[in-house]
Protein backbone atom coordinates (compact mmCIF):
# COMPACT_ATOMS: atom_id res chain seq x y z
CA UNK A 1 0.00 0.00 0.00
CA UNK A 2 2.79 2.43 0.87
CA UNK A 3 4.48 1.75 -2.45
CA UNK A 4 1.25 2.73 -4.22
CA UNK A 5 1.64 6.33 -3.05
CA UNK A 6 2.97 8.79 -5.59
CA UNK A 7 6.07 10.80 -4.75
CA UNK A 8 3.84 13.87 -4.43
CA UNK A 9 1.68 12.08 -1.88
CA UNK A 10 4.73 10.96 0.09
CA UNK A 11 6.09 14.48 0.12
CA UNK A 12 2.70 15.74 1.37
CA UNK A 13 2.94 13.67 4.57
CA UNK A 14 3.39 15.80 7.67
CA UNK A 15 6.49 15.38 9.80
CA UNK A 16 4.29 13.91 12.55
CA UNK A 17 2.95 11.33 10.10
CA UNK A 18 6.46 10.43 8.95
CA UNK A 19 7.73 10.10 12.52
CA UNK A 20 4.74 7.90 13.37
CA UNK A 21 5.30 5.41 10.57
CA UNK A 22 6.26 1.89 11.58
CA UNK A 23 9.85 0.98 10.71
CA UNK A 24 8.64 -1.68 8.28
CA UNK A 25 6.45 0.89 6.53
CA UNK A 26 9.39 3.26 6.04
CA UNK A 27 11.47 0.33 4.80
CA UNK A 28 8.69 -0.50 2.32
CA UNK A 29 9.03 2.85 0.56
CA UNK A 30 10.71 2.71 -2.83
CA UNK A 31 13.97 4.52 -3.44
CA UNK A 32 12.09 7.05 -5.58
CA UNK A 33 9.69 7.72 -2.73
CA UNK A 34 12.55 8.12 -0.25
CA UNK A 35 14.37 10.51 -2.57
CA UNK A 36 11.21 12.62 -2.68
CA UNK A 37 11.17 13.26 1.08
CA UNK A 38 11.77 16.85 2.09
CA UNK A 39 14.60 17.72 4.45
CA UNK A 40 12.04 18.36 7.20
CA UNK A 41 10.68 14.85 6.69
CA UNK A 42 14.23 13.47 6.78
CA UNK A 43 14.78 15.17 10.14
CA UNK A 44 11.48 13.72 11.38
CA UNK A 45 12.60 10.13 10.78
CA UNK A 46 13.50 8.33 13.99
CA UNK A 47 16.74 6.47 14.64
CA UNK A 48 14.83 3.17 14.54
CA UNK A 49 13.38 4.07 11.15
CA UNK A 50 16.85 4.86 9.81
CA UNK A 51 18.21 1.59 11.14
CA UNK A 52 15.47 -0.25 9.25
CA UNK A 53 16.52 1.10 5.85
CA UNK A 54 18.86 -0.94 3.67
CA UNK A 55 21.93 0.21 1.77
CA UNK A 56 20.04 0.80 -1.50
CA UNK A 57 17.77 3.20 0.37
CA UNK A 58 20.76 5.09 1.73
CA UNK A 59 22.34 5.23 -1.73
CA UNK A 60 19.17 6.84 -3.12
CA UNK A 61 19.29 9.87 -0.80
CA UNK A 62 20.04 13.27 -2.27
CA UNK A 63 22.92 15.35 -0.96
CA UNK A 64 20.45 17.74 0.70
CA UNK A 65 18.83 14.81 2.48
CA UNK A 66 22.19 13.46 3.64
CA UNK A 67 23.16 16.84 5.05
CA UNK A 68 19.80 17.02 6.85
CA UNK A 69 20.41 13.76 8.72
CA UNK A 70 20.91 14.13 12.45
CA UNK A 71 24.08 12.78 14.04
CA UNK A 72 22.17 10.13 15.99
CA UNK A 73 20.77 8.86 12.69
CA UNK A 74 24.24 8.60 11.14
CA UNK A 75 25.26 6.54 14.16
CA UNK A 76 22.36 4.16 13.45
CA UNK A 77 23.71 3.22 10.02
CA UNK A 78 25.80 0.07 9.67
CA UNK A 79 28.95 -0.63 7.68
CA UNK A 80 27.00 -1.76 4.59
CA UNK A 81 25.10 1.54 4.61
CA UNK A 82 28.31 3.56 4.91
CA UNK A 83 29.90 1.56 2.10
CA UNK A 84 26.92 2.52 -0.09
CA UNK A 85 27.57 6.26 0.23
CA UNK A 86 28.51 7.86 -3.08
CA UNK A 87 31.24 10.45 -3.47
CA UNK A 88 28.67 13.25 -3.75
CA UNK A 89 26.87 12.06 -0.63
CA UNK A 90 30.14 11.85 1.29
CA UNK A 91 31.03 15.36 0.18
CA UNK A 92 27.80 16.59 1.78
CA UNK A 93 28.65 15.24 5.23
CA UNK A 94 29.50 17.78 7.91
CA UNK A 95 32.22 17.27 10.48
CA UNK A 96 29.69 16.55 13.22
CA UNK A 97 27.96 13.95 11.06
CA UNK A 98 31.23 12.28 10.13
CA UNK A 99 32.36 12.11 13.74
CA UNK A 100 29.04 10.51 14.72
CA UNK A 101 29.61 7.48 12.49
CA UNK A 102 30.71 4.42 14.45
CA UNK A 103 34.41 3.69 14.00
CA UNK A 104 33.92 0.18 12.63
CA UNK A 105 31.30 1.45 10.19
CA UNK A 106 33.44 4.33 8.96
CA UNK A 107 36.16 1.82 8.10
CA UNK A 108 33.82 0.47 5.41
CA UNK A 109 33.69 3.74 3.45
CA UNK A 110 34.96 3.43 -0.11
CA UNK A 111 38.16 5.18 -1.12
CA UNK A 112 36.25 7.27 -3.67
CA UNK A 113 33.79 8.48 -1.03
CA UNK A 114 36.56 9.11 1.50
CA UNK A 115 38.57 11.22 -0.93
CA UNK A 116 35.47 13.35 -1.57
CA UNK A 117 34.92 14.40 2.05
CA UNK A 118 35.40 18.12 2.71
CA UNK A 119 38.64 19.13 4.39
CA UNK A 120 36.90 20.70 7.38
CA UNK A 121 35.01 17.45 7.93
CA UNK A 122 38.21 15.39 7.72
CA UNK A 123 39.78 17.52 10.44
CA UNK A 124 36.91 16.63 12.78
CA UNK A 125 37.57 12.89 12.77
CA UNK A 126 38.78 11.38 16.03
CA UNK A 127 42.14 9.63 16.22
CA UNK A 128 40.26 6.38 16.87
CA UNK A 129 38.26 6.80 13.66
CA UNK A 130 41.40 7.60 11.71
CA UNK A 131 43.10 4.57 13.18
CA UNK A 132 40.39 2.32 11.77
CA UNK A 133 41.13 3.34 8.18
CA UNK A 134 43.07 0.91 6.02
CA UNK A 135 46.23 1.60 4.04
CA UNK A 136 44.30 1.92 0.77
CA UNK A 137 42.01 4.46 2.39
CA UNK A 138 44.94 6.49 3.69
CA UNK A 139 46.54 6.46 0.26
CA UNK A 140 43.28 7.75 -1.26
CA UNK A 141 43.27 10.99 0.74
CA UNK A 142 43.88 14.08 -1.35
CA UNK A 143 46.76 16.44 -0.61
CA UNK A 144 44.25 19.00 0.69
CA UNK A 145 42.74 16.45 3.06
CA UNK A 146 46.16 15.46 4.38
CA UNK A 147 47.09 19.10 4.97
CA UNK A 148 43.78 19.58 6.79
CA UNK A 149 44.66 17.02 9.46
CA UNK A 150 45.26 18.70 12.80
CA UNK A 151 48.49 18.35 14.75
CA UNK A 152 46.63 16.18 17.27
CA UNK A 153 45.41 13.89 14.50
CA UNK A 154 48.92 13.60 13.07
CA UNK A 155 50.42 12.88 16.48
CA UNK A 156 47.81 10.17 17.06
CA UNK A 157 48.54 8.25 13.86
CA UNK A 158 49.85 4.73 14.25
CA UNK A 159 53.16 4.11 12.52
CA UNK A 160 51.49 1.83 9.96
CA UNK A 161 49.00 4.56 9.08
CA UNK A 162 51.77 7.08 8.60
CA UNK A 163 53.62 4.52 6.53
CA UNK A 164 50.58 4.14 4.29
CA UNK A 165 50.87 7.75 3.15
CA UNK A 166 52.44 8.17 -0.27
CA UNK A 167 55.50 10.33 -0.82
CA UNK A 168 53.26 12.83 -2.62
CA UNK A 169 51.06 13.06 0.47
CA UNK A 170 54.05 13.44 2.79
CA UNK A 171 55.36 16.27 0.64
CA UNK A 172 52.21 18.25 1.44
CA UNK A 173 52.58 18.10 5.24
CA UNK A 174 52.82 21.52 6.84
CA UNK A 175 55.64 22.52 9.17
CA UNK A 176 53.23 22.24 12.11
CA UNK A 177 52.32 18.69 11.09
CA UNK A 178 56.00 17.77 10.79
CA UNK A 179 56.62 19.10 14.30
CA UNK A 180 53.64 17.08 15.56
CA UNK A 181 55.25 13.81 14.46
CA UNK A 182 56.66 11.82 17.36
CA UNK A 183 60.17 10.40 17.40
CA UNK A 184 58.75 6.91 16.92
CA UNK A 185 56.68 8.04 13.93
CA UNK A 186 59.69 9.70 12.33
CA UNK A 187 61.80 6.60 12.83
CA UNK A 188 59.16 4.49 11.06
CA UNK A 189 59.32 6.52 7.87
CA UNK A 190 60.93 4.85 4.88
CA UNK A 191 64.08 6.29 3.35
CA UNK A 192 62.07 7.24 0.26
CA UNK A 193 59.70 9.18 2.53
CA UNK A 194 62.57 11.13 4.07
CA UNK A 195 63.96 11.86 0.61
CA UNK A 196 60.59 13.26 -0.45
CA UNK A 197 60.53 15.90 2.27
CA UNK A 198 61.21 19.47 1.25
CA UNK A 199 63.87 21.71 2.76
CA UNK A 200 61.30 23.60 4.85
CA UNK A 201 59.93 20.34 6.20
CA UNK A 202 63.42 19.10 7.08
CA UNK A 203 64.16 22.33 8.93
CA UNK A 204 60.91 21.89 10.86
CA UNK A 205 62.02 18.50 12.21
CA UNK A 206 62.96 18.57 15.88
CA UNK A 207 66.42 17.47 16.95
CA UNK A 208 65.04 14.45 18.82
CA UNK A 209 63.44 13.26 15.58
CA UNK A 210 66.65 13.70 13.63
CA UNK A 211 68.52 11.62 16.19
CA UNK A 212 66.05 8.78 15.60
CA UNK A 213 66.95 8.57 11.91
CA UNK A 214 69.52 6.07 10.70
CA UNK A 215 72.49 6.67 8.42
CA UNK A 216 70.53 5.71 5.29
CA UNK A 217 67.85 8.26 6.15
CA UNK A 218 70.46 10.94 6.76
CA UNK A 219 72.05 10.17 3.40
CA UNK A 220 68.62 10.48 1.77
CA UNK A 221 68.21 13.90 3.36
CA UNK A 222 71.46 15.05 1.84
CA UNK A 223 70.30 14.08 -1.62
CA UNK A 224 66.84 15.65 -1.32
Amino acid sequence: QWQALTTAQVRALTTAQVAGMATEDVAALTTDQLAALSTDQIVALTTAQWAGLDSSDIASLTTAQVRAMETRDLAALDSVDIAALSSTQAAALTGAQLRAIETADLAAITTLALSSIATDAISSLSTVQLGALGSDQWASLTSSQVRALTSAQIAGLASEDLGALTTQQLETLTDAQIVALSTHQGACLETSDIAALGSDQLRAMETRDLVALDSVDIAAMSSS
